[in-house]
């Protein structure tokens, strides 16, 4: 197939995922898009924003679809693949699967870095949703004090309990 084969091949494939999109039929048109988009670094942050905009419409099944897609290609920069897992664990976060959600931050947490601090803002709500305090405190010390923008207010109680138990004033560690 040449060149023109292949683009006109690519404009049918989307024309076919846009029909899919505005007759409500998701499921046709994510695999159409899938299929059409070949994973490539000029195509990843596409597939990243549509897994993104399927997760925000709640459509988590899909979204996870689309991420676990990128993770399955080789081909891509470790860099790419991180943020991939980083997105998936989001999937896995907002469809409740806080599991699976758990085992990718970990992994992040210790391999990348540069998501270092996104995953373990992401953890602590995870441990927050678990009940997890123990771990959730421990995830808090381990981002130094830095101030994050996802902590909620259990996440707060959180980092006051671990201030106090670092300062060893218990009295402070109100959980109230």
């Amino acid at each position: 197939m040449d060149c023109s084969q292949q683009q006109q091949a690519l404009a049918r494939s989307y024309a076919q995922g846009l029909n899919y999109l505005l007759s409500e039929r998701h499921d046709d048109a994510i695999d159409k898009f899938i299929d059409a988009l070949e994973v490539s670094s000029a195509t990843f942050d596409t597939h990243l924003a549509l897994g993104n905009l399927l997760r925000k419409r709640g459509e988590h099944d899909q979204a996870i679809r689309v991420h676990q897609n990128l993770l399955a290609r080789p081909s891509l920069t470790r860099a790419s693949q991180q943020k991939a897992q980083l997105e998936l664990a989001r999937d896995y976060i907002a469809a409740g699967w806080l599991d699976r959600a758990e085992r990718l931050l970990q992994e992040l947490v210790e391999t990348s870095s540069e998501l270092r601090n996104t995953s373990l803002e992401y953890l602590v709500e995870v441990y927050r949703d678990e009940r997890e305090w123990a771990k959730a405190i421990h995830a808090v010390n381990l981002l130094h004090g830095r101030r994050f923008k996802r902590l909620s207010p259990s996440g707060r109680r959180c980092r006051r309990i671990s201030a106090a138990s670092w300062r060893r004033r218990p009295s402070m560690a109100r959980t109230t």
